[in-house]
């Protein structure tokens, strides 16, 4: 019987083991999720800014030159 509650004993200490290294997973795998939306927001704010940039280079092309097409190649028009 002492055995039997050695070895019982045994599988539960196992078993929070084996818990606990199921938390800790799950805690890495948060950070880790909210390292991705932070590298994701940042990303956007970048490409934003590019958007702006090419917003702004329009423009000032408009400025310069109205009268030549806004999109693809001047020589063809299109």
């Amino acid at each position: 019987m002492r055995e039997e509650a050695k070895a019982t004993e045994l599988e539960a200490r196992e078993r929070e083991a084996k818990a606990s290294m199921a938390e800790a997973e799950a805690q890495r795998a948060e950070v880790e999720a909210e390292r991705l939306r932070q590298q994701a927001q940042e990303r956007q704010i970048d490409a934003q800014g590019l958007r702006e940039k090419v917003t702004h280079h329009h423009q000032e092309a408009d400025t310069i030159d109205p009268d030549l097409p806004q999109d693809g190649d001047p020589r063809t028009g299109r």
